[in-house]
């Protein structure tokens, strides 16, 4: 079923012209061998260096059966939010670990900051083979640079997801909902009308020597959009498949001699990314409990500001001449200060 879905939906592909690349990292056990190579493909070198990747529909299929790279990937191009997935193949006599990581996103002035990895690890040969797209205002490119100053650490498959989900849950993130929070306070007391802020926003609330109750309403909406920017019970959700994935390939190279067995080098990093997944999951805890802080209040302040036009329009509605009663009241977006 999975090489028929997996051909289906390569024939329904549609393909554009990308630049691509590789980066070739192997590490031995004399390190005076080890290499690291990477390598940008000019347009006139990929019909012979990368079987024609970009304009035969061959390419594609040829590469996933190569790298036994997941066929299921395919399948989740159109997955929304952040995605991680990770399980065994069916090959017995050479079994990988295959795990797809990606990010879909928004497109913004025709850009977008999505990316998508596929990877396949063999016990066999202890190497990671995978796959690798994003543009240049995502985090792909960064992390494969990250990913090369980690070249000693390569033999862990879950080196270069975690780089990228450690780029992704940065302290932006922090930031951004600490911004948040300020902006919600001066909106709290502009809808409260205090005076300081007003007169310390200056032309943003006030208007012809009135308070502007659309542009606060307009930034309440906007502050609403930045809590839920990143949400983090989606990451949440990344983090414990990262976990089981961490646990699938424990599971067979905690008994390999070729991994270096408790205590040896991948012993002691594979402790440190538990270790670090758990430091995400308390940090995602702490930002999921402050932004629905953040927006039990917002909802208490729309409330108040509706209530404050609501009031607002009845007593334009009492003022009006009785010859005027059946005529539709004109909007009312101010408020006297």
């Amino acid at each position: 079923m999975d090489d028929y879905m997996f051909r289906t939906y390569v024939n329904e592909c549609k393909y554009v012209q990308e630049a691509t690349g590789y980066l070739e990292i192997f590490n031995y056990s004399d390190p005076s061998f080890n290499t690291v190579e990477e390598h940008r493909f000019r347009l006139d070198e990929l019909p012979d260096e990368f079987q024609n990747f970009l304009y035969r529909r061959v390419a594609y299929e040829q590469m996933v059966r190569t790298l036994h790279l997941p066929f299921r990937a395919i399948e989740g191009t159109s997955i929304v939010g952040p995605f991680f997935w990770s399980a065994f193949d069916q090959d017995d006599d050479d079994p990988h670990l295959q795990i797809i990581c990606r990010k879909s996103d928004v497109r913004k002035k025709g850009k977008t900051r999505g990316w998508e990895l596929m990877l396949s690890h063999s016990f066999r040969t202890n190497i990671t083979t995978g796959y690798a797209k994003g543009t240049p205002s995502s985090d792909i490119t960064k992390s494969i640079a990250h990913l090369r100053d980690c070249a000693a650490q390569i033999q862990h498959p879950m080196l270069l997801p975690m780089i990228i989900v450690s780029h992704d849950l940065s302290g932006a993130t922090d930031q951004k909902q600490r911004v948040a929070r300020d902006w919600l306070r001066r909106l709290e007391h502009a809808i409260s009308m205090r005076e300081e802020v007003l007169e310390e926003e200056g032309e943003k609330y006030i208007r012809e020597g009135m308070v502007d109750l659309d542009q606060i309403n307009r930034d309440l909406v906007e502050c609403h959009s930045q809590v839920l920017w990143k949400r983090p019970q989606a990451y949440q959700e990344i983090v414990k498949g990262m976990q089981q994935a961490m646990e699938r390939f424990w599971e067979k190279a905690g008994t390999d001699f070729a991994y270096g067995g408790k205590g040896g080098e991948v012993d002691r990093l594979h402790r440190s990314f538990l270790a670090r997944l758990e430091f995400y999951q308390a940090k995602l805890k702490g930002i999921e409990n402050y932004a629905h802080i953040t927006l039990e209040r917002l909802t208490i302040q729309r409330a108040a500001l509706y209530n404050i036009i609501a009031q607002k329009n009845l007593s334009s509605a009492c003022k009006w001449p009785a010859s005027n009663a059946a005529s539709p009241m004109p909007p009312s977006a101010t408020a006297p200060r």
